[in-house]
């Protein structure tokens, strides 16, 4: 997004505010505010850009997500999944956890790691629930062009402001995994 004219300089564009990337195997990743260059309070949304792969196996292998560790069934989301061949729609929850995307596992196309932009709204709004909305695009396998896009809607049912993410793969991120995530501050032009 292109930084609007006049004062403020960034209102309205995207701001690198975290960024990590993971020189072995983990099991988990938390990204907070207080380890922030900028605390998310500066901000209206957040956009979380990740480059990832599994250690399992298997063409979709699931990140469970957390806001705020909390765990409560105070998620819902709804999925659109196509490999060009075929479309499928799910839905789930009230559940404990999200999933904005899935990640390729260890046993597909040798160093492709899936490119996932998930997008937070309104994360400091106090008087609304949080939107969630995933994108992400990955090659199954190769030799097949059996390449998957799925979209995620996602809502969490709490008005407090985030403050903390929790991404927990199942098994574990692999080595080289990224993570960055830009704020984006409310646009005054």
């Amino acid at each position: 997004a292109a930084a609007s004219a006049g004062g403020g300089g960034d209102t309205g564009s995207w701001v690198a505010i975290h960024s990590t990337v993971l020189g072995s195997d983990t099991d988990s990743v938390t990204i907070s505010s207080s380890g922030s260059s900028s605390p998310w309070s500066d901000f209206q949304d957040l956009v979380l850009v990740t480059a990832a792969r599994g250690t399992n196996n298997g063409v979709h292998v699931g990140v469970t997500t957390t806001i705020n560790g909390d765990s409560g069934n105070n998620y819902n989301w709804e999925v659109l999944t196509s490999n060009g061949a075929v479309v499928g729609a799910s839905r789930t929850g009230p559940i404990g956890y999200f999933r904005p995307s899935t990640m390729s596992g260890d046993d597909q196309t040798a160093n492709c790691y899936t490119a996932d932009i998930t997008y937070f709204f309104n994360v400091n709004a106090t008087d609304r629930f949080k939107t969630i909305l995933g994108l992400k695009g990955h090659e199954t396998g190769h030799a097949t062009d059996d390449n998957t896009v799925d979209l995620a809607a996602s809502t969490w049912a709490s008005t407090s402001a985030m403050t903390t993410m929790t991404l927990d793969p199942d098994g574990s991120f692999k080595s080289g995994s990224r993570f960055d995530l830009y704020g984006i501050r409310t646009s005054t032009g």
